[in-house]
């Protein structure tokens, strides 16, 4: 998907909700960053779940140094793939 074809209003959480509805995903990560000061009215307005996202205890290979750095960082060294892949083995032992 193409930036200049995506619609995004000018606020900063209007923005970001819209950006995850046009990607099609009915959940917002938010980092410990963004939840000081996301505003989640406009989700709400999108039917779009925002979750608190916390890296595991145990940092390694991609997790590592992720509480510090952007998600963008892992998705350029390791590929949306195996980035896909960690979050699942997550979600499954959670």
């Amino acid at each position: 998907m193409r930036s200049s074809a995506l619609a995004a209003s000018s606020g900063r959480s209007e923005r970001l909700a819209d950006l995850t509805t046009a990607v099609g995903a009915d959940t917002y990560l938010c980092g410990t960053g963004g939840l000081r000061y996301i505003d989640r009215r406009p989700f709400a307005e999108r039917h779009v779940n925002v979750h608190a996202f916390r890296p595991p205890a145990v940092a390694e290979g991609l997790w590592t140094g992720a509480a510090r750095i952007t998600a963008l960082w892992a998705l350029a060294a390791y590929g949306p793939s195996s980035v896909g892949a960690a979050f699942g083995a997550l979600r499954a032992v959670a």
